[in-house]
């Protein structure tokens, strides 16, 4: 066990330990190779955590703690603005998955309502 995790064994990481983990690696590469190959991971690790539990807040924290980090070490204008595009395509593709699952869950819902106002007896006109 390592003391810099606090005793724990690496499997032993929370969520949010292995969600900062894996965004800033996945960020970091991004930065470094700008492929499509590299967003398609960013959905991955955006549907790893939604799956995994963690929330949208979760993620704009990790997002805005890597981000942060690389903006701070960005030695010009032209490397900082090249961390901002990279950190806004990033998120984009990160969050497409809370998305989706929001416009589904909105779909779900406006069926069912639509579904109880055809089924209530004040929906049926008077005969």
């Amino acid at each position: 066990m390592s003391v810099a995790n606090g005793g724990r064994g690496i499997g032993d990481l929370t969520a949010l330990e292995r969600l900062r983990r894996d965004y800033a690696f996945a960020f970091l590469t991004y930065r470094l190779e700008g492929t499509e190959r590299r967003l398609q991971a960013a959905y991955e690790l955006g549907r790893k955590a939604m799956v995994g539990g963690s929330s949208l807040l979760d993620v704009a924290k990790v997002h805005h703690e890597v981000v942060s980090r690389e903006l701070l070490t960005a030695g010009d204008d032209a490397a900082i603005q090249a961390v901002v595009d990279a950190a806004s395509a990033f998120l984009i593709e990160v969050l497409s998955t809370f998305e989706m699952a929001q416009r589904g869950f909105a779909e779900v819902r406006r069926a069912a309502v639509e579904d109880a106002a055809r089924r209530s007896p004040e929906s049926t006109p008077p005969s």
